[in-house]
Formats: structure tokens, sequence, C-alpha cells
């Protein structure tokens, strides 16, 4: 839903422009993996109801795997309610619905220690019934020798503590500048350095929208700068630049370079409408041709 402002508590907006698109973390990130030409497996649950097949049928057009995905048939499939601003900002109000039943069954685990990387949601953390099933992923995943990422996105606001239950688990955290400012207590470098030791991580990257990103890593902390575009609507930019950044470590880029490949990817979905406004790899290259280094084979 588009407006010019979201309304105050107890007023009323009005809006002429609705949209009803796909979305959520995963998914997101799984088309725009899938659009930059990576093979991907999407694991997670869905609701027996016609929002469920909806959703199946525009995931199997974008050619992601879905042999992993749960249907819940008493459950209903999450929906979220998202207000765009004039200036493109979205504000979300929703439910995460079947995915909250999402379990580590024999068959996900065997697939997780099979493929190249496992991401893990930060929402799939939060939820003291479907936390150990994804904590279990992350820890066969480790075991495997398959390596792994985390967004704490949801999770970074049920505290430090909570956070900490990943230490060792974890190659690569992202946040985005207020999860990263509720989990430090100062927004600097030794702060961020200290976290990312605590957790054991290779790498943390703080998504700063505008200002592009912090990544911090072995070889110190370095701002990658976002790239300049016109902004129509935010809806799904911290999906976009994860998927990007994980797409530019499997490519083997350095962290500071896979950073400036998802803040190409980030500022290319800002540019259009609804989460799915993602790039496929040659158009992402046409629209920045100086990632083409980057991406050469």
């Amino acid at each position: 839903m588009y407006g010019e402002s979201y309304p105050q508590k107890g007023s009323i907006a009005v809006s002429e422009n609705v949209e009803i698109c796909g979305g959520g973390v995963g998914a997101n990130i799984a088309v725009a993996l899938a659009r930059l030409n990576a093979e991907v497996k999407l694991a997670g649950a869905i609701g027996g109801d016609p929002w469920g097949d909806y959703v199946l049928k525009e995931m199997r057009e974008e050619g992601v795997d879905l042999t992993l995905v749960q249907v819940r048939e008493n459950e209903l499939t999450g929906f979220m309610f998202i207000f765009v601003d004039k200036e493109g900002e979205r504000t979300i109000l929703g439910s995460r619905g079947a995915n909250k039943k999402f379990q580590a069954t024999k068959e996900v685990l065997k697939a997780v220690s099979d493929v190249s990387h496992v991401h893990v949601s930060g929402y799939s953390l939060m939820d003291p019934e479907e936390f150990p099933h994804a904590i279990s992923l992350l820890k066969i995943a480790r075991k495997s020798g398959v390596s792994t990422s985390v967004d704490m996105e949801g999770i970074a606001f049920q505290g430090r503590a909570k956070i900490l239950q990943l230490k060792g688990l974890i190659n690569y955290c992202t946040s985005n500048e207020i999860e990263a400012r509720s989990l430090c207590r100062e927004f600097d470098k030794k702060e961020f350095e200290d976290l990312r030791k605590r957790l054991e991580a290779d790498v943390l990257v703080v998504k700063m929208g505008k200002r592009g990103c912090l990544v911090v890593w072995d070889d110190g902390t370095e701002l990658i700068p976002a790239k300049k575009v016109e902004v129509e609507d935010t809806t799904g930019a911290g999906d976009a630049f994860n998927a990007g950044f994980l797409f530019g470590i499997s490519k083997g880029l350095n962290p500071p370079e896979a950073c400036e490949l998802g803040n190409a990817v980030a500022g290319y979905k800002c540019e259009g409408r609804g989460a799915r406004h993602l790039p496929k790899l040659k158009q992402l290259v046409e629209r920045w041709p100086d990632l083409r280094p980057l991406l050469s084979e």
C-alpha cells in the first residue's frame, strides 16, 4: 500500500494504490539469488490455503527448488501489511503464520549437509518453538564444513544474550543500523569488532541504507558506499543486499567486494516497487558496468 505518510494512532489514511506481491525474507533472498543464476533451495513452511498455492506457483516460476518447503494444512500462510510513504520508506505489520511451524526434519538436515552455504533468517530464531530447529540447521552445516550466515532481523531486539547463543555457528553476520545499535553500547568500530569476535564470526556487516554498509573482518573495518539511486520503495532492500553479498562470497569475492555487490542489488531493488524488483545478472551489470570485473569468471 502506497501513500503520503503512515497514519498516526487512531487516525485514518486512504491509499489510492494497493498491490499484492510475494515477499518473505527467505523467499526474497531465494528469488534474488535465482535471478543471479545461483542454484537455490528454500526451506520454510506455508499454510494449506490459497495464499500458499500462490507462493508455490510464484517461486516455481523463479526456478527455486521447493522440495524443502513444508505445507501446514491447519495454518495460514504468513502475511504482511506494508505501507510505503512518499519517501519510499516502509512500515510493516504482519504475521509469520505457518513459518513458525517449520521443523528441521531428517530430510532438511540431510540437505543442509549437501549444499555450499546455509542462510538463516533472524526471524526463524525469535520463537522458542522454532529456535531449536534453526539452531540445528546451523550446527549440522558447520559440522559438515558448510559456511553459514544469519541476519539479525527480529532476533536482535531479544537482546545480546540471545544473539550470543549463535557463538561459533555463523561465518557471516548481517544486521541493519537499528539492530546493530540495539546490540552494541556504542555505534563504533570497536563495538562491532567486539561483537564479531564474541560470535566467532568471520565477517560482520552493518547495513546503513543510503550511506552504504560497514564491513568488519580480519583486515579491519571499511565503509562501502551505497549506489546512488532514486528511491521508489525500500521494501526488501535488506534481503536484496544479503542475496548480493552471499552471491559475491560464493564467487570468491572478498568481504568488501561482496558488500559492493550487495549494495548494487539493494540499490536496484529500491528503484522499483515491491520486494521482488530484483535484477538478473545481465541487468545488474548493464545498470552498473563497474561491477563487471567483480563478476567475470
